[in-house]
């Protein structure tokens, strides 16, 4: 006999900001919730070593804030299951939406797909080639910047993620090179100003 799956209000699809907040907002609601992560919560925030502009709080990280939406979500009865990646959603006739996520199936009144953002590749020849941890290409500066210490650095990009992580590589390479295709930064002025700033230092 085939053991039935169990039934949620509402399944989310992605623990990032966006579906941690989903979760926050549904539970709260008294509504049965389930979140599914194919990694870990929060997503590429957790990359990110500092926040300034979340409202009502002054400066945190990346971590301690997944860390605080998490447990929000979870005290008003969310579920969190991480290395669940969903793999395909079915909708049969009792109007309910199935998820599989590898062997075990979820059925849900409602689903709420957060599958978050994912870096923004050049496309051009070595970059795959030197991807791995140390051998040269990194799309993530907070996460690999010990690898880089000593040494001369290209940075690509001229959004807030390529200013917020040529900043932080500066405090391990010798030096830090920017490029952008744009004759203006399109991230905030206040990451612009004090990218500025810090080129400008002796």
């Amino acid at each position: 006999m085939t053991e039935q799956a169990e039934l949620y209000d509402c399944i989310i699809i992605g623990a990032g900001p966006a579906g941690l907040a989903a979760a926050l907002y549904a539970s709260r609601d008294r509504l049965k919730t389930l979140v599914l992560e194919k990694f870990y919560p929060g997503g590429q925030i957790n990359n990110t070593d500092r926040i300034e502009n979340y409202p009502g709080i002054e400066r945190i990280d990346g971590p301690a804030l997944v860390e605080q939406m998490q447990k929000q979500a979870i005290n008003f009865g969310t579920q969190i299951k991480t290395g669940s990646e969903a793999t395909a959603l079915k909708k049969p006739r009792d109007s309910n939406i199935e998820i599989s996520c590898d062997k075990t199936k979820y059925i849900a009144r409602a689903v709420i797909l957060a599958p978050g953002s994912d870096y923004r590749k050049l496309g051009i020849p070595g970059e795959e080639e030197f991807r791995s941890a140390g051998a040269g290409v990194s799309y993530c500066g907070t996460c690999d910047g010990p690898f880089f210490k000593g040494k001369s650095v290209v940075a690509v990009g001229g959004g807030n993620t390529a200013l917020e992580e040529t900043l932080h590589l500066t405090n391990f390479a010798k030096t830090v090179t920017i490029i952008h295709r744009r004759d203006e930064f399109r991230a905030t002025r206040i990451l612009t100003e004090e990218l500025l700033a810090k080129a400008n230092e002796p």
